[in-house]
Parts: structure tokens; sequence; C-alpha cells
């Protein structure tokens, strides 16, 4: 019961961050200035590794003590 709960949470959080990044980029898609634009994205897929990186560490987490 808890990894179910705990994949649909995991789920919606990569859901929520997919539209952020594709919000900006739409966002930054409207702007003139390329190094903003440049930037924003670096900046942005960082972001998303990290917090892809966070998610891999507490799905083992969870492996071990659920």
């Amino acid at each position: 019961m808890f990894k179910f709960l705990f994949s649909i949470i995991l789920t919606v959080n990569v859901l929520a961050v997919s539209r952020l990044f594709l919000d900006f980029a739409k966002f930054t898609a409207n702007q003139e200035n390329i190094v903003r634009q440049s930037v924003l994205i670096v900046l942005l897929s960082i972001m998303l590794v990290s917090y892809i990186k966070l998610i891999a560490s507490h799905v083992k987490y969870a492996q071990k003590n659920l």
C-alpha cells in the first residue's frame, strides 16, 4: 500500500516539474535575448537532473525501508 501511494506521489511530482519546465521553455521561446534563454535552459536542466537524482535516492530509501 505504501509503495503504491509513494509511486503516485512521485509520478505527480515528476509531471509537475515537467510542466514547469515546458512553461519556462515556452516563456523563453518568446524572448529575443539568446543569452538569457540559454542561461535559463541550462539552469532548468540542472534543476531537472538534480530533482531526478533526488527522486532516485528516495526510491532507493523506500525500497530498503518498506
